[in-house]
Formats: C-alpha cells, sequence, structure tokens
C-alpha cells in the first residue's frame, strides 16, 4: 500500500489519493489479498519493481505503461 500511496502523492492528482485507497482499505480491512490468484505474486511484484526502476531512472513514460 506505501508504494500505491506514494505514486499517488506524486503524481500531485488530489483525487488519485482516494482512488487508490479506496480498493486497497476495504480487501485489507476485509483480510482479503489484493492479488486474489494464486501464483500471481511474484508477476505483481515483478510489475511493481519495473515501475520503480523506470521512475528512478527518470522513465515515467516507461513507468506509466509498464502495466496496460
Amino acid at each position: 500500500m506505501a508504494f500505491h500511496r506514494e505514486i499517488a502523492w506524486i503524481s500531485g492528482n488530489p483525487i488519485y489519493p482516494a482512488i487508490v485507497e479506496a480498493p486497497v482499505g476495504r480487501a485489507s480491512a476485509c483480510g482479503h489479498s489484493i492479488v486474489p490468484v494464486p501464483g500471481a505474486e511474484s508477476l505483481t511484484l515483478a510489475e511493481h519493481q519495473h515501475i520503480i526502476d523506470a521512475t528512478a531512472q527518470g522513465h515515467a513514460g516507461e513507468a506509466a505503461i509498464c502495466c496496460i
């Protein structure tokens, strides 16, 4: 969740944090996994790492299209 909160803050969009918070917060409160498919965690983590790496290197466009 910290990853998503940081991206929301960086975006400067005042609506984005609420959009990010809603589904993740609800799932966490109910004890549900955000990634319900077994084995999908590794793919999700790899996608997130790609976004982090692209952002750190100043390649915002690459980070933005990573998971489209």
